[in-house]
């Protein structure tokens, strides 16, 4: 009887000891590297109007690229042409865009609007500036919107 009892009692230490060995702990996520995105909020976006003219609207902080994901060009101007690039401050066509609006319906089809999303994003190196440009006077609205990346 007596060794049944410290049977007993070996194997319930045994069985709560391999429990505890067992038993599920918090997990733990680490980042896989320079593909993760900097910080806890790593969005960046800018939108206004731009009419004959250049502004600069997003910068690149210091050694970390902006991937530009998305843009939306929009206006209403009758009988506009307008021609939009997107520059970086080292002189870089990153994209180029034209707006046409006629009030011949002959053309009522026409785009008034542009709104695209790049699969792999236009790369604003670190540093950099972004700048819209507008040709002709047509009052176009802009959104631009990507992520800030580890080099």
């Amino acid at each position: 009887m007596h060794n049944s009892t410290v049977q007993l009692v070996l194997f319930g230490c045994l069985s709560a000891g391999l429990g505890y060995a067992l038993s599920s702990q918090p997990a733990e996520g680490y980042p896989a590297g320079a593909a993760v995105s900097l910080g806890s909020n790593p969005i960046v976006a800018a939108s206004g109007i731009v009419a004959a003219e250049t502004i600069s609207i997003l910068t690149a902080p210091s050694g970390h690229a902006v991937i530009v994901t998305d843009v939306v060009l929009s206006y209403r101007n009758g009988n506009c042409h307008s021609h939009i690039e997107l520059n970086t401050s080292s002189g870089v066509r990153l994209g180029t865009f034209r707006l046409w609006q006629s009030n011949n319906s002959q053309h009522s089809s026409d785009p008034t609007s542009i709104q695209h999303s790049f699969q792999s994003g236009l790369p604003l190196p670190p540093g950099e500036a972004l700048s819209i440009t507008e040709d002709a006077g047509c009052n176009v609205a802009y959104t631009v919107s990507g992520y800030i990346a580890q080099p």
